[in-house]
C-alpha cells in the first residue's frame, strides 16, 4: 500500500504549514513558483537542509506536490503526477449512517484551505483532483468557495467530489453554474432505492435542469 501521510526527520527553518514540489537538483525554478523539495542520490532536501523520511516505502516521485506540516514532521503526499485517484479526505465527519459503507464517520476534520487551493494551483494543466469524506458538503459554503478558486487559479483542473448531493439547494445555483465545465458532483448513494428517490430526485435533479450541474447517477 502507498503511503500518503509520510514522517521525517531533520529541522526546516519554516515552522508553518507550506507547499512544496519534489524537483530533481539543479532544476529551474517551478513555473508556478512552487518550493522545491529537493530529491538528490536518493536523499531529500529544503531549504539547505536534509530530510529522512522514516516510512519504509516513503519514495517520492519527482513532480510530486507535499504539504509539510513542520511542527508534526509529517509530509502529506497531495499530488502524485502518476497517479489518477488523487483525493482530499476533507473530513471524516458525516450525516449519514449508511450500512454499506466502508468507512463509518468520524469526529474528525482536515480543513486546510488555503494550503490545499494553493496544492491545486500547482497540478500540471489537464490533471484531476478529487474530494472526499465523510460528506464534503457539510462545509458546503467553504467548499463551493474553494472549488471556484481553484479553477480561477488552475483554469484546466477537473475535479470529482464524491457527495451525497444533500445539502444542495436553489441558492447554489449561481455558484454551480461557475463549477459547470470543470467540476462533477458524483453520488455516494448506490443501488438503495429510498435515497435515491429522496436524494437524486428532490435534490440533485432540480440543480442539473437549472444549473447544467453533472451529477454521476449511481447504478440501476
Amino acid at each position: 500500500m502507498i503511503e500518503l501521510s509520510l514522517r521525517y526527520t531533520g529541522d526546516i527553518p519554516q515552522k508553518e504549514p507550506f507547499v512544496c514540489v519534489v524537483t530533481e537538483a539543479g532544476s529551474e525554478p517551478h513555473t508556478r513558483g512552487a518550493n522545491k523539495f529537493i530529491k538528490n542520490d536518493g536523499k531529500y532536501y529544503i531549504g539547505g537542509q536534509i530530510l529522512s523520511i522514516i516510512n519504509q516505502n516513503g519514495i517520492l516521485e519527482i513532480g510530486e506536490i507535499l504539504i509539510v506540516f513542520p511542527n508534526e514532521k509529517l509530509i502529506q503526499r497531495f499530488y502524485r503526477p502518476k497517479v489518477n485517484g488523487n483525493t482530499i479526505l476533507l473530513t471524516e465527519k458525516c450525516d449519514q449512517v449508511c450500512m454499506m459503507c466502508s468507512q463509518p464517520p468520524k469526529n474528525k476534520d482536515y480543513l486546510h484551505w488555503d494550503l490545499y487551493l494553493e496544492a491545486a494551483s500547482l497540478i500540471p494543466d489537464g490533471g484531476t483532483l478529487g474530494i472526499s469524506g465523510g460528506e464534503p458538503t457539510l462545509y458546503k459554503n467553504q467548499l463551493l468557495q474553494f472549488l471556484i478558486d481553484c479553477i480561477e487559479l488552475n483554469k484546466n483542473l477537473q475535479i470529482n467530489v464524491l457527495t451525497n448531493a444533500q445539502h444542495f439547494d436553489e441558492n447554489d445555483i449561481d455558484k454551480l453554474l461557475i463549477l459547470n465545465k470543470n467540476v462533477l458532483c458524483c453520488t455516494s448513494f448506490a443501488n438503495v432505492r429510498v435515497l435515491r428517490m429522496q436524494v437524486l430526485h428532490i435534490r440533485t435533479k432540480l440543480l442539473v435542469l437549472l444549473a447544467g450541474a453533472e451529477f454521476g447517477q449511481p447504478v440501476p
